[in-house]
This record gives C-alpha cells, structure tokens and sequence, in this order.
C-alpha cells in the first residue's frame, strides 16, 4: 500500500530505512522497491522476517492473512503495525495479541483517522466535556460500490477472506472514531443484509450500540446506493453538539465558557508526487510516525492491538445480532 510505504520512506531524517517490500507478485514486488527505494524485495515475507536489520513489520494484506503473518513477525522478534481490521474475529485477534506480549514486540492496528484534524478536535471537546455529558454518537455512511481497481480484489467479496461487508471494510473506520471518543461499548443490536451486490457480506447495515458510559449509539451505512458519498459523524451532549459531515464541521455546538486550544501542526513534509500517492490523506503517515518514535521509547503504540480487537469485537456482535435477532454482549 503506497501510505505505509510513503510513510516509512517520510522518516528518513529520523534515522528509519525502508528496508524491504515484499509480495507474492514478483513484478509487484520489483516495481514497488523500485519507486519507493526499498533496498531488497522478494515474494514471500518469511525472508524479510528473518533479516536482523528489519525491526518493524507493516502489514498490507488481506484480512485473512493477518493472523499468520503478525504471529510469524512476533516469534521473530519484529514489531508489527497491521492494517485495519486487526483479524477477522476476537480469537484471532487474541492469538495475535497473545503472540506480540510473549515475544515482548509491539502491535497496533491502523487506524489514521485518529490523525485527522477534525477528529482530534472532536476527541479533546470529548475530553473536557464540551458538550456536557454525552448522550448519543451516531455515524452515517454511504457510498457507491465503485471502488478503485487495486480494490476490487476476489478476497474483498467473501465472508472468509474479508470477514465483512460495507461495515468491516469502510464503516469501521468512522465506528472507530466513536468509541475512540465514547469508549468501549456494551451491547449491540442489529441487522444486516446484502441487499443488492451478489456476494456472501452485507452492503447495508445497522445497529445500535450501548456504551459501557452509558451513552447509545447507531451507525447506519450501505454501499448498494448509485448517488454520493456522505460520510457523517455526529455527538450529542447535555450542552451541546458536535455533526461532522465529508470534510467538514456543519455543526459546533459548545458549552458556555469552553475555551478551544489550538491543535499542533503534525503536518508530514511530502513533496507534491507524495502527497497524490496517498490514500485518504496524511493519517497513514502521521501514525506510522507516532508508532516508531513510540517503539523507539519503549511506549505501546497510541492505537492499541486491543483497540483493534474491540473494534472487531463490536463488528462480529453486530453480525451475531443479525443472524440471532438478539442483542449481544460486546466481549
């Protein structure tokens, strides 16, 4: 993936080298050492795992993947920055976890929306109560299943291979920035269906969510509709609101005296070429950054593997609710 790639290759006057690529493809392989200044590649990831001057694994692969290939990196002694979702249910997220903490390395999952601006601002409001206690946090989206090609991989259509629909490849990105600013979440009921794309994942869904807080949530999403995308974020509070819609705030909302400090400007240095190579903006790079310079110092990464988990954890009870027409406790 160009981000992770672009990221690592971001932090080169910090003393970090882009070591090595690989990937099953050869030309693949080849072509991406080539334009990011990879030193070696090769077509399977056990080589690179067992070379002493790799320390830190990013991984880009499909969702099923994770699991094997996180545990192989830890046993071998590497830290490991996985894509987003971190496995496909709680027991592989538990081997993973379970792997990183015996071998004493490192695992966060990506999550680089946590880096936007918008949601740092939306965090620290969170924090200091300025909307009052909270009561509801909702997120809306849909989106045309038109995705780029690199996307329309076969792995990305089945259940087993992708563990999910709309809600586990792209909604999980916005549920993510709920529970990162509403915390961890209870109870889950649902329903979800493939209603119009021919595959074994849903294309529309939703829930509602009840957060240990004791705040209630909703996330409502599809990718079986022919208009625009709306992206939409929205927290409610005793004092005031805060709804996020595609790119920007249409409302602000605070309680009366609170007073907004600036947020510092994280903005990589990225030439222009860097900057059109990304996807979904500077998050990938920003965290990439944050999870060295946290390894560097000794710290957890600031997303956590048991972040990872709960959003999965959460994802998987969403289905089971579904399936059972139940409500399911979040475990």
């Amino acid at each position: 993936m160009p981000n992770h790639a672009i990221g690592a290759r971001s932090l080169r006057d910090r003393g970090v080298d882009l070591v090595a690529i690989a990937d099953i493809d050869e030309q693949r392989a080849r072509g991406a050492a080539e334009e990011f200044g990879a030193r070696h590649w090769d077509t399977g990831y056990r080589a690179l795992l067992a070379r002493d001057d790799v320390h830190v694994v990013s991984l880009c692969l499909p969702h099923h993947l994770h699991r094997e290939v996180a545990i192989a990196a830890a046993r071998a002694g590497k830290h490991v920055l996985c894509e987003k979702p971190l496995a496909l249910d709680v027991a592989e997220a538990d081997a993973m976890i379970a792997a990183a903490r015996q071998a004493g390395v490192q695992l966060g999952v990506i999550f680089q929306h946590r880096w936007d601006p918008p949601f740092q601002r939306l965090r620290r409001a969170v924090e200091r109560q300025a909307f009052g206690r909270v009561l509801l946090g909702h997120v809306f989206h849909r989106c045309r299943n038109l995705t780029a090609p690199e996307f329309r991989d076969a792995w990305r259509e089945h259940g087993k291979t992708v563990g999910g629909g709309v809600i586990m490849m792209q909604t999980i990105h916005f549920l993510d920035i709920l529970l990162w600013c509403l915390g961890p979440v209870e109870s889950v009921t649902a329903r979800v269906d493939a209603l119009v794309l021919k595959r074994d994942v849903e294309d529309t869904g939703s829930a509602v969510l009840r957060f240990r807080g004791g705040a209630i949530g909703s996330v409502v999403t599809t990718e079986a509709i022919e208009t625009d995308r709306i992206s939409r974020i929205e927290v409610h509070g005793t004092t005031g609101s805060a709804v996020w819609e595609n790119s920007a705030w249409v409302r602000w909302e605070t309680a009366p005296g609170h007073v907004e400090e600036p947020l510092p400007d994280d903005e990589p240095r990225l030439s222009e070429a860097e900057r059109t190579r990304l996807l979904f903006g500077t998050g990938h790079v920003k965290q990439i950054a944050d999870f060295v310079d946290r390894v560097r110092r000794g710290l957890p990464p600031s997303v956590t593997a048991e972040d990872g988990r709960h959003a999965t954890a959460v994802i998987r009870a969403m289905y089971e609710s579904s399936e059972t027409g139940r409500t399911v406790a979040v475990r």
